[in-house]
């Protein structure tokens, strides 16, 4: 569907024999994982358990096939979602940012800033309130790695957003809102997956924290889309540079 929609897809790439961007995605998304569930989710901040997994099950469910998976069906139906959006929408900009640069520096810092705090907390005070800093960390890091799109090309997701695109913001909402609810609410049948420890709130909207489908969702879809991102900007410079290096020959 995604090809259909924008001419292009991880699918299509990759059956093309043009394997590099699924395959990368791919352990980039693995390398999430074990960032966001086993260092910060599960080992710092104890937040989520898998009641009925040993260790050979979380590898193999969550580690290789749950978080990957899961990332790559949201990045697609983001860009299925926006091509939508941009064939009724040619133009729907309201006001760009003009200093976009200074604003990505400082998300750079932030996100820096969203993994070293808890690890701080963590080693050397022992945890105190780590659940609150977790949470607050995923706020001020929720632009992930989107700011490294941004410098391959500023028509970046993160771009589009600083050029308040109202495409890209309404696309990006609608995944998050819509895959918090496809992920979460049929694992309250199964319990995959169970979570704890969460602050602030134990508001709960059919049996999930209101946390987890907001916050905890737009930062998962924000990483999911510019992770896949970053490597089809490069598979585009690349093939420019090929085609340059053609017609000079």
């Amino acid at each position: 569907i995604s090809f259909i929609v924008n001419k292009s897809s991880n699918l299509f790439y990759f059956l093309k024999g043009r394997w590099n961007i699924f395959v990368y995605t791919y352990l980039s998304y693995i390398s999430l994982a074990l960032v966001i569930d086993i260092l910060m989710g599960r080992y710092i901040s104890n937040m989520w358990i898998y009641p009925y997994y040993d260790v050979q099950d979380e590898i193999i469910h969550v580690i290789l096939i749950g978080y990957p998976f899961a990332f790559f069906s949201v990045s697609s139906f983001y860009s299925i979602l926006k091509g939508i959006f941009e064939r009724f929408f040619p133009t729907a900009i309201i006001k760009p940012y003009y200093r976009p640069y200074v604003l990505v520096k400082i998300l750079i810092f932030l996100t820096l800033l969203s993994i070293i705090l808890p690890i701080i907390d963590f080693s050397l005070f022992n945890g105190v309130e780590i659940n609150k800093i977790m949470v607050l960390c995923l706020i001020i890091g929720i632009s992930s790695v989107s700011p490294i799109g941004f410098y391959l090309s500023e028509d970046s997701f993160l771009g589009q957003i600083l050029k308040v695109d109202l495409r890209t913001i309404g696309a990006l909402l609608l995944t998050s809102f819509i895959s918090s609810f496809l992920h979460e609410i049929p694992n309250t049948y199964a319990w995959e997956w169970v979570y704890q420890n969460i602050p602030f709130t134990s508001f709960e909207v059919l049996n999930v924290n209101i946390i987890v489908l907001t916050i905890g969702w737009l930062f998962l879809t924000i990483s999911a889309i510019s992770v896949n991102e970053i490597f089809f900007f490069l598979q585009r410079i690349r093939e420019s540079r090929t085609e340059k290096r053609a017609s000079c020959k």
